[in-house]
C-alpha cells in the first residue's frame, strides 16, 4: 500500500510540474520557496522515507528519488505564482491518493 503511495506521488508531482511548465514561460524566481512547495516535498520524501523501510520496495527508489529531483529542479524554474499553483495542484493529488489508499 505504502509503495502505491509513492509511486502515485511521484506521478502526482510530475502531474503538477507537466501542467505548470506547459502555462507559463520558464522564469527563475529568486527567493525563498512557497510553503506549499516546501510542504508537498516534505511528505513526499516523508512518505519515500516510510516505503524504503517496506520489504520489496528498494528497487523503485533510485528512479523515485530521481523524478522527486527532477520535479523539484522543474517547480522552482517557474514564476513564483506558477510554483504555488503547481504545488497547489500536487498536494491536492497527494491528498486524494493518501484517501484513496485508505479507503477499504
Amino acid at each position: 500500500m505504502l509503495k502505491n503511495i509513492v509511486v502515485a506521488t511521484g506521478l502526482a508531482l510530475l502531474f503538477s510540474t507537466g501542467a505548470a511548465a506547459a502555462q507559463t514561460k520558464l522564469t527563475p524566481e529568486t527567493g525563498t520557496m512557497p510553503h506549499q512547495c516546501n510542504q508537498l516535498f516534505s511528505e513526499t520524501e516523508q512518505l519515500i522515507k516510510e516505503a524504503e523501510k517496506q520489504p520489496g520496495t528498494h528497487t523503485q527508489f533510485v528512479n523515485i528519488k530521481s523524478k522527486l529531483s527532477q520535479s523539484k529542479k522543474q517547480i522552482l524554474a517557474l514564476e513564483r505564482e506558477v510554483q504555488i499553483k503547481s504545488c497547489d495542484k500536487g498536494l491536492i493529488a497527494l491528498n486524494n491518493i493518501k484517501k484513496q489508499q485508505l479507503q477499504p
